[in-house]
């Protein structure tokens, strides 16, 4: 069972005789068993209780047999309907699947069959519930660890709630410490495999061959060390997810073999010559341009397109910044309760730096400032917080640092496109996108710097190379 109280059958027909047999029979099983008869009291029974399982006598053959399976969709709180038809009658089988029945089973099925779907049944019930819970939890804008309330998270969170329930291969994209695992962590649980495994695979935290054989495993005697047979993480994420972090850093044997695995369904061990089917759900992370890397060569193109089916972007905190107040009070719930101390205040004009300040870091960033000051104050009633120097408070510091040096708007401009140009390594296309101008602008400009003798006039100096 999967709680303490036994779960609630529903059992409806109007055979009097079937019903209440079965009704003996499910309640020696140690369920509890209420009886009703098809249509309205049947109906009525579902808006007043709630049940875990329905089973259905279908009194007549084709759709009339079926009106309490028919009207009951808003009523059934995801219980899931086990159909008992007439023998042979293929019509009522056929409508009661389309009606969304759990299952459909002859009249005359023996008991051990009718018993295990009705244990299915109530696994069904019980995962749809969960994940409805988990759907409506939103206090605070937050859902499943992510937080936020800002048009740019709902947007994420309604990505999330919309591919969760399928079998998609998700990229996620975003600047370190964004909250990318977490996000894969929330599609995970708002899954149907949400009982099913969750494996976190750092691509960049092992070498090659340690990487391979985590993933996929080995034969004893495969290579030094091994001396046994040991699967692969691949195979022990049978029916779940896995989640490859930093998949850029991923060598171009490793891309081959993950595609593979992805497009085929099958690994095989390290030693080994014979193909494993492998069943699990591809969810992926990175915070570089793979388009980029594609282009350059680094990542193979086949890979991106199987990783790329539904993107998530999640956006650095600078650009929600009203994030920052929810983050921070989530954070220190979240330390309080682990600590075991009152939760202190956060003073004002603490919580006015904090959304000042552009945390390059991100929410990591944020987390990690939060637990300091936790640790620093030692049971004070407020919390108080050294906030870093740098964002927008770094580069007001900046440019009034151009204005205190004399620097006229022409002289700013000849920098900031030096800087572009340095920051993309000498490419001029590059720099003339990050600069926000056309190409044709940025060499008229370059050319007008260059008889100024303000920038070297060699090849090596910019190139034009994309």
């Amino acid at each position: 069972m999967y709680s303490q109280q036994p779960a609630r059958v529903l059992l409806v027909g109007n055979d009097q005789e079937k019903v209440s047999s079965l009704a003996a029979d499910l309640e020696d099983c140690g369920y509890a068993v209420v009886q009703r008869c098809c249509r309205e009291p049947a109906l009525e029974a579902l808006r007043e209780n709630r049940y875990d399982v329905v089973v259905l006598f279908a009194c007549e053959r084709g759709e009339q047999g079926l009106y309490t399976l028919a009207h009951a969709d808003r009523l059934r709180d995801s219980v899931q309907f086990i159909v008992l038809g007439l023998n042979d009658c293929v019509e009522t089988a056929v409508i009661s699947m389309r009606l969304g029945a759990f299952d459909f089973l002859e009249q005359s099925v023996d008991m051990d069959r009718l018993l295990l779907s009705v244990e299915r049944a109530l696994e069904r019930t019980a995962l749809y519930r969960e994940v409805g819970r988990l759907r409506q939890d939103r206090r605070d804008g937050s859902v499943i660890g992510i937080v936020g309330s800002s048009p740019a998270m709902h947007r994420v969170l309604d990505l999330v709630e919309r591919v969760a329930p399928t079998l998609a291969t998700v990229l996620i994209t975003g600047e370190t410490g964004t909250g990318k695992e977490v996000t894969a962590r929330a599609i995970h649980r708002l899954s149907p495999r949400i009982r099913k495994p969750f494996v976190t695979v750092s691509c960049a935290a092992l070498p090659e061959t340690l990487l391979e054989s985590e993933l996929f495993g080995h034969r004893k005697g495969s290579f030094t060390g091994a001396t046994t047979d040991r699967p692969g993480l691949l195979e022990k994420a049978t029916g779940g997810t896995v989640f490859l972090d930093e998949v850029e850093t991923l060598t171009p044997l490793m891309q081959a073999k993950i595609l593979r695995a992805v497009e085929e369904r099958t690994i095989q061990r390290l030693g080994a010559s014979h193909d494993i089917p492998v069943d699990f759900r591809l969810l992926a992370a990175t915070n570089e341009d793979l388009v980029q890397l594609v282009k350059r060569g680094d990542f193979r193109e086949d890979l991106f397109f199987r990783l790329n089916v539904f993107p998530i972007e999640i956006p650095p905190l600078r650009d929600r910044r009203t994030d920052v107040p929810l983050l921070v009070r989530h954070f220190c719930e979240e330390f309080a309760e682990r600590d075991d101390v009152p939760c202190p205040r956060i003073p004002t004009h603490v919580m006015n730096r904090l959304m000042e300040y552009s945390w390059p870091g991100n929410v990591r960033e944020l987390r990690n400032s939060i637990e300091r000051a936790f640790i620093m104050a030692q049971g004070q009633d407020e919390l108080e917080l050294q906030v870093p120097v740098g964002g927008s408070n770094e580069e007001c510091r900046s440019l009034t640092g151009c204005l205190e040096k004399g620097w006229d708007l022409r002289r700013v401009e000849r920098e900031y496109i030096l800087a572009a140009i340095r920051l993309t390594d000498g490419h001029r296309h590059r720099a003339a996108d990050l600069l926000g101008i056309d190409r044709r602008t940025l060499y008229r400009k370059l050319d007008q710097m260059e008889s100024e003798e303000v920038i070297p006039c060699s090849p090596s100096g910019c190139r034009s190379a994309n």
